[in-house]
């Protein structure tokens, strides 16, 4: 049998899921992904952030003034997604072809200088902002606030609210987003839901 799913869940919401999943799935096992202890960039706990709904007109028009300031922000295409996928902390066995199904599929922003691709997001299927980057030798210019704008305006202008999950510890990633407008909400853990192994012959 193959794995049920993964998602993310709010800590204060894992007893309820649990018991809803067991309600229809009685020999579902549920297991928190685990850090991954080779590395301290990999974490499975994620703070989401959020732009309340109250802030939305106020936040959009400050958006719109970050992207006005920076030039050359387009989408990602499907050539791109090899670099994205090797940069990316989580990439696995099958997160290139994820990615190319994001890029394709759904928005994604990116700043290209001089014609090479420098930082970049992509909107996830759950419409969170994630998978974003920027190479280490154009950091500190404003580009990875510019793309994180670029996908918050398109989901504000939607009636949607933008949110992201960053990792526990990820401080530069929580600034570009809380000067963006975004406000802390829920921890999340990752699980995975799967069905339990048979018991052993007697």
């Amino acid at each position: 049998k193959k794995s049920l799913g993964i998602s993310s869940v709010a800590m204060r919401y894992i007893p309820m899921v649990a018991e809803r999943i067991r309600a229809v799935h009685p020999d579902t096992r549920l297991s928190q992904i685990e850090n991954r202890a080779d590395s301290s960039d990999i974490s499975y706990t994620t703070m989401q952030l959020v732009v309340p709904k109250e802030k939305h007109d106020q936040v959009i028009l400050s958006l719109r003034s970050s992207i006005l300031a920076k030039e050359g922000v387009s989408t990602l295409t499907v050539e791109d997604a090899p670099l994205v996928n090797d940069t990316w902390h989580y990439r696995s066995p099958f997160s290139l072809a994820y990615i190319q199904w994001l890029i394709g599929n759904f928005p994604s922003a990116c700043v290209r200088v001089d014609g090479q691709l420098v930082s970049w997001a992509i909107m996830h299927s759950d419409l969170s902002i994630g998978i974003m980057f920027t190479l280490e030798s154009h950091r500190k210019r404003g580009y990875g606030s510019c793309v994180a704008a670029f996908l918050s305006v398109q989901l504000l202008e939607r009636g949607l609210t933008p949110y992201c999950h960053v990792a526990t510890g990820n401080k530069s990633s929580a600034k570009v987003f809380t000067q963006l407008g975004f406000t802390e909400g829920e921890q999340v853990v990752w699980i995975i839901a799967s069905p339990q192994p048979p018991p052993p012959p007697s």
